[in-house]
């Protein structure tokens, strides 16, 4: 066993203080601000505003009912 095996991450990257933020909304897009504590994905979901906020789960898998639009991105 090498001592690579017992450095295995296992707990998820945090949003800094103060993130994730939304700068400026425009009619098409939004400006969205993101920093994390370490190399981690950013999911995310747009719903029309009468929508429920959907699960962690459900944003990570796809597909949320209704949505306008989502996806994801690395931070490094």
């Amino acid at each position: 066993m090498t001592s690579d095996a017992l450095n295995v991450d296992v707990f998820p990257p945090l949003y800094d203080g103060g993130y994730p933020v939304i700068n400026t909304v425009f009619a098409d897009n939004v400006d969205l601000a993101v920093a994390l504590n370490e190399t981690g994905v950013v999911y995310y979901t747009v719903l029309p505003d009468a929508e429920p906020a959907p699960t962690a789960a459900a944003v990570q898998a796809g597909g949320v009912a209704n949505e306008i639009v989502s996806g994801s991105f690395v931070i490094s």
